[in-house]
């Protein structure tokens, strides 16, 4: 007879349980996400503004920031409400369901 356990979730260790390095990390992973946001909302704009630019190549790289946008959209808000919102995951907030981190990597795979 074999194991019989059932995994449903597991516990995130968090970056730091130092509420300033904490703090710290949030302004940085946020800056990082809104310098990418800007720069991909910015393509997009320039591409759908400007005529010379609907090209098949211009095509293609504002679905690449569009793709990107959705990419780092899920994945930073996914971090945010888990670690953040909760108090960190590794300090008493909510541990995610087992699936959701292969399903997640198997839609970027996709």
């Amino acid at each position: 007879m074999g194991n019989q356990t059932v995994v449903t979730e597991f516990i995130l260790l968090g970056l730091s349980s130092s509420p300033t390095t904490r703090l710290f990390l949030f302004g940085l992973f946020s800056a990082i996400y809104t310098i990418t946001l800007a720069g991909n909302v910015t393509i997009l704009l320039l591409i759908w503004l400007d005529s010379q630019l609907h090209t098949p190549m211009y095509f293609f790289l504002s679905h690449l920031s569009f793709v990107d946008i959705c990419y780092t959209s899920s994945t930073w808000g996914w971090a945010f409400n888990s670690g953040v919102t909760s108090g960190g995951l590794s300090h008493g907030g909510d541990c995610p369901a087992f699936a959701s981190c292969p399903t997640l990597g198997w839609v970027y795979m996709q």
